[in-house]
Formats: C-alpha cells, structure tokens, sequence
C-alpha cells in the first residue's frame, strides 16, 4: 500500500503536486521512537467480567480449531514436527474464520493491521473482540497510526472500554491518534521519515497456537462487503509453533517506543482527562448487525468450521513466519536484517524453473532487477509470470504510472509474463461468491471516480479511474509467490520498493508441494484469458517500428519528462474460440487482438494523465 497524502484526485496537477512534494521532502529526516517520553497517568477501564464461572477457557465457544491446536502441541511433546496451514482466498470465508477464532479463544487475542476502518467489518470485529475482553480474554491490538484512527472520541471510549483491551498506534505523527491535514501537509516536510515508515503488518493470533497471516485489513473491501470496490486478497490460517513466533513477533512491536498506547497520545488524553482527572464517557455502542448473521451462524458451527478450514488444511512441516523489525527503515545495520525482502530475495535466488507471483504492485526495484537478470543468465528457460492489476482495476493509478514507465525492461530485458485483471473477469463468482450479491444491491453500480472513505479521514486511500463496466469494482490485493513449485509465500510484502525499504512487512514462507500447488491453482486462475489481457510487445512495423523503439529507450531513461506517447508493449485479449499461447508464439499474433493500452477504463483523459505521471516515475520510485 502506497502512502497517499490529502486529497489526493484524479487531477493531474495535484498528482504531480504530491509527487514533487514527497521529493522535497526526502531531505528531512527525523529520529526514529528510540526513547520512549514519559508516561502520563493511566487512563482507568472497566474491570467487570461477563464469564465468572469458567476461568480457565473464559466461556470460549467449543472449536475443532482449537482441538486441533491440542493434538498439534501434544504430538509436538513426542516429536511430530506436522502443523496445518489453510489457504483462505475469499473474503467472507476469512471473515467466518476471524469472528470464530476470536469466540474460541481462551486466553489471549493478538491482532496487529495497517488499516481498521469505521465501517461494518471494522465494527463487528472490534464488537466481539471487545465481547471478548468482557469474558477475560486479554486482547491487544496494534494498528497503524496514519490509517487506523479516523475519531479520537470513539478511541478514547475504546481505550476505556475494558482493562483486558488494550492498543496501541504505531509511529504516531505528533503524539496524535488522528493526523488533520494540515499536520500531514507539515509532517511531508518537518517529518517526512516519521509519516513515510509504516507498519504494513497483518496478523492474528489466538491463544499463540492459532494464527492468521497474509494482505487482508480490517475493513468492507478486504473481505468482499463493499457496494462499490472490493479486494482480491489472500491470506493463510495456521495451527502450530508457527503462531507462537507470529506472538513473538507482534511482542517485539507491542515493546518497542515506536509503538504507543491510546491513553497517552494527546488528542485521546483530551477526551479523558479534564484537569488531570479522567472523567466519565457514554458507554461504547455498536451498530446492529443483522446483515451478519448467516456468517455467525457459520462461525459458531463447528462442523462448518471443520469442513472448510481444517478439511482443506495441508499438514505441512516446513513452515516459517517472518517478521521485519518495527524500527526498519532506521536501522544503521541494514545490511544485517534478516527480514522479509532478505528472505525473499533468498528464495528467488534459488529458484531454478520458475517464479510466479501475485501483487497489485509490480515496480522491480534495481536490486531486484539485477536479481531476476543474473538468475535468468543462470537459467535461461526460467518460466517469470505476474498476475497484477490492470489501470481500471488498480486501487491507485499514480502507483500503475510508476510500474508503466519498465514495462519494456520487464517484458523485453526479463522476459516476464505480465497479466493485469480484466475488470469484468470470466470466473468472478469463483474469486468473489458474494459478487452476486453485492452487485444486486442498491448503489453496487455506482462507479465513482475516486472512492469515498466511509469514515471522516482527511485524506485518501484508495484512487482509482471509471471503468466501463458496471457492478462493485475489484483490485488484485493478495501478495503471494511460488518458486518452482514447492516454496510458497504469502504475506503482506509488495513487490514493490516500498515494501522492501520503507514499510515493515510480515511473510509466511510454506515448503510444501501439495500447499504451493493450491497456491499455484489460485493464482493461475487470475491468468486465464477470461479473467485477465496479457501484457506483451506491439506488432511492430518494419522500420518505422525499430524508430519507434529506440526513442522509446531513450524516453525511458530521462528521470523526468517521459512523454513519448509511443510504447513497446500493449495489452492483448484472446480472440473468442482461439488457443491460448505465450507472446512467443508464431500464432500469437492471429490469436490475439491488440485492446490498447489501457482496456476497460472509461475516462481516455485519465490514460493521459498517468502517461505524465510516469513521467516522473524514476524520481519518486525510491520513496514508493
């Protein structure tokens, strides 16, 4: 995920407006949380539990889940080294998992996320969670700062709402669980290292025998409950010692002074304390939630449970959770983290067949282009393939005219097959079983030009284009690869700059035939013709194509001003009834009709607009 400052449009003014802003103010930098201030007065929360009878599983509903977590950590005492990993790839399915882990808990309830918004998801989880910590489950939770707190009133009932919750903000801009405007406009220039370095983490643990990893956040979109823009999106349920390293690595953020607690930050004090003395606040309320209720009934069936997520389990043995450490991008020792991008860069270095990947971001960082270069050169015939999105699909089009600028570097130096989600895929009913439903309802074919946050934030997350299609909108979220079918990775790293340098990341890496070829299946289900163009050179014309190409080259090079209009490759979609081939094939060609470089986008003068912006790509990549 990109950082987007206020009020980001589809004006191409504004959009170059930010990208000069984030280049000015990389030369400020500011001290990391190193030294923590001095702790103010806690605030004081209710005390009161709902379960008195049960304290020693705290009135959890009965789980096969969490049987399973028994036979797993009692065969783990005689050597069995097995653990159980479920790959969630739809929304609700995830969100049934979610709400029935967090009533099967016992003990304790870790969760850490990017984004918590304000909307139904948001609330429902933060509803049972709470129920949760009524019953003596001890519950914390670490949210992003920048895009986790959007009313410090509500925050400051959250913060007093139980002693067995608690929460915290991570890199809190000023000391404040809600940034305006106005401090984020000063912040890009007096902070910039404070408001750039985000926490990009993703998980949840139960118990620290259960746990949850991957790109989903709390919100409508991520788990398929959005009337107008929805994710594809991915993550995994494990039950094992592997979760007991997710909590260790959620502990190392919860101790570090990067990391505050509600209570101490300057806004949630002043809804508090009057004085210096806590005064009384209305008791927490959350909406009704009836439009929920065949989910609950699903989490709270443990034959359900068992069918869909430990039926579908992979007894795995090789299994590893890696965490980047909360003070990154501050390390001087960077070169001596063992963190995600090193993990990963580890993996693809041995790759010998193939590397397939998944993200909604496909910028190849320099490193990493040298990388996959060298390790071509070692293995020619070395299969790269990218499922991404596509500009109508993109959940930030500022972000595709960055990884428009090495398309030609990509396809023609690397060789990679790049496909880019068709916003009208063939097989949605197969990514998203609710599409159905949410395109029935009132105001699913509303198609807005941007997305309009449904919490009162003052800036904006999510900037897309029209597309000409109607229904909810949809964006690859999930970022995932496998390696020569065996070695899987799922998690919340980008294949971007960003992810390997700037935001702190989480990666579950699974060695395992039969997981990675479930992985491989999911995603290759994005590639198929129906569901997504193909991305490969333009049928050139004699001569005038060669002119073509080589003042592209040169247009690609300079770090500004990449106004060329001409480029190497296009976009492709298979002709009714025609075989599928690589762009390597003779028959591609015949096979293949050119759809633009932009298909299923509805406004031409957006394509324009990101054309500029990409103009400007290689100034701003680094800090993206």
């Amino acid at each position: 995920m990109y950082l987007n400052f206020d009020n980001i449009s589809v004006s191409l003014s504004k959009s170059l407006a930010i990208l000069l802003l984030i280049i000015i103010a990389a030369c400020s930098t500011t001290p990391a949380y190193f030294q923590k201030q001095e702790l103010l007065t806690k605030a004081t929360a209710t005390n009161k539990i709902t379960c008195d009878h049960d304290t020693v599983n705290h009135c959890s509903i009965e789980s096969p889940l969490q049987e399973l977590a028994d036979q797993v950590f009692a065969a783990k005492e005689q050597g069995d080294t097995n653990q159980y990993a479920t790959i969630m790839d739809i929304g609700e399915k995830s969100l049934e998992a979610r709400i029935h882990l967090i009533r099967a808990a016992r003990k304790t309830i870790e969760v850490q996320t990017f984004i918590w918004a304000n909307d139904e998801v948001g609330n429902l989880i933060g509803k049972e969670l709470i129920a949760a910590a009524n019953r003596g489950v001890k519950v914390r939770i670490i949210g992003d700062q920048m895009y986790s707190a959007s009313d410090p009133e509500k925050l400051a009932q959250v913060a007093v709402a139980h002693e067995n919750l608690k929460i915290k903000l991570y890199n809190p801009l000023n000391y404040k669980a809600v940034s305006s405007s106005m401090d984020i406009s000063l912040g890009a220039i007096t902070q910039f290292s404070t408001l750039n370095h985000r926490m990009h983490n993703k998980l949840m643990v139960f118990d620290g025998r259960i746990g949850i990893t991957g790109g989903r956040n709390i919100e409508n979109k991520y788990f398929n409950w959005d009337l107008e823009f929805n994710f594809l999106d991915r993550d995994v349920l494990v039950v094992g010692p592997v979760s007991s390293d997710m909590q260790k690595a959620f502990d190392r953020y919860w101790d570090d002074p990067i990391t505050v607690a509600l209570d101490q930050l300057t806004d949630i004090r002043e809804k508090l304390f009057v004085d210096g003395k806590q005064i009384p606040l209305p008791s927490l309320t959350f909406p009704d939630f009836n439009e929920f209720d065949d989910l609950i009934i699903h989490a709270n069936n443990s034959a359900y449970i068992a069918r869909e997520f430990i039926d579908t389990a992979h007894a795995v043995t090789d299994i590893k959770f890696t965490a980047d450490p909360p003070q990154k991008p501050f390390l001087e020792d960077k070169a001596a983290i063992i963190g995600t991008t090193k993990g990963l860069r580890q993996i693809i270095e041995g790759a010998e067949h193939s590397v397939l990947m998944q993200t909604p971001y496909f910028i190849i960082s320099s490193p990493a282009y040298k990388l996959l270069k060298n390790l071509r050169k070692q293995h020619p015939d070395i299969e790269y393939t990218v499922a991404t999105n596509s500009l109508a699909t993109t959940d930030n089009y500022i972000v595709y005219g960055l990884s428009l600028k090495r398309k030609k570097r990509n396809v023609k130096n690397l060789d990679f097959g790049i496909h880019e989600l068709n916003p009208a895929p063939g097989d949605i009913l197969k990514m998203m079983p609710r599409y159905s439903i949410l395109s029935g309802q009132k105001g699913a074919d509303k198609m807005p030009t941007e997305y309009d946050p449904a919490e009162s934030t003052k800036f904006e997350r999510y900037v897309t284009v029209p597309v000409k299609t109607q229904g909810p909108k949809m964006s690859i979220h999930a970022k995932s690869m496998v390696v020569d079918g065996e070695v899987a990775v799922v998690g919340s790293h980008n294949f971007d700059p960003r992810g390997a340098a700037i935001n702190t990341e989480v990666t579950l890496t699974v060695r395992d035939k039969s997981f990675a070829n479930e992985l491989s299946e999911s995603i290759n289900l994005v590639l198929q013709p129906q569901n997504s163009w193909i991305i490969a050179p333009r049928q050139r014309v004699p001569l005038v194509g060669h002119i073509t190409e080589v003042l592209e080259t040169v247009s690609r090079m300079l770090p500004v001003f990449d106004l060329w209009p001409f480029r190497y490759t296009t976009s492709f979609e298979l002709h009714d009834g025609m075989e599928p081939v690589s762009p390597a094939h003779p028959n591609f060609y015949q096979n293949y009709k050119d759809v633009g470089q932009f298909p299923g986008t509805a406004l031409s003068d957006d394509q324009i607009k990101t054309l500029l912006v990409s103009g400007f790509g290689a100034v701003a990549e680094p800090l993206m």
